[in-house]
């Protein structure tokens, strides 16, 4: 959760949640600190970080996928929206210029 000094309950919460989703998760802290593993903190605390390690299981044959992808193609793992969806987020964009367009030709007249 932290590695340096106390990890908040807030904190660890927040980062459980937000390694879940990353490639490679683990929880660690420095020497002579409290304790992080989920059943360190209180039940709600321990309820939030296993909906987060829950939701983790269910990504990890997509992960594993990806590993799988990066070791054959050297396509990153984790990479930006626009390796990913390319085409609709240039859609999107295109979109976004026209309504502009639009826009400035009804304020023109």
């Amino acid at each position: 959760c932290g590695f340096a000094g106390e990890a908040t309950r807030e904190l660890c919460i927040r980062w459980m949640e937000l390694g879940a989703l990353y490639p490679f998760s683990r929880n660690h802290n420095t020497l002579n600190t409290r304790a992080q593993d989920p059943s360190s903190w209180d039940i709600d605390a321990q309820i939030m970080m296993k909906r987060a390690l829950d939701r983790r299981y269910r990504l990890l044959p997509y992960l594993y996928t990806l590993f799988f992808s990066a070791s054959l193609s050297g396509v990153p793992v984790a990479r930006s929206l626009i390796m990913e969806f390319a085409s609709q987020l240039l859609d999107v964009g295109m979109s976004l210029k026209q309504k502009r367009r639009g826009l400035e030709e009804l304020s023109s007249h």
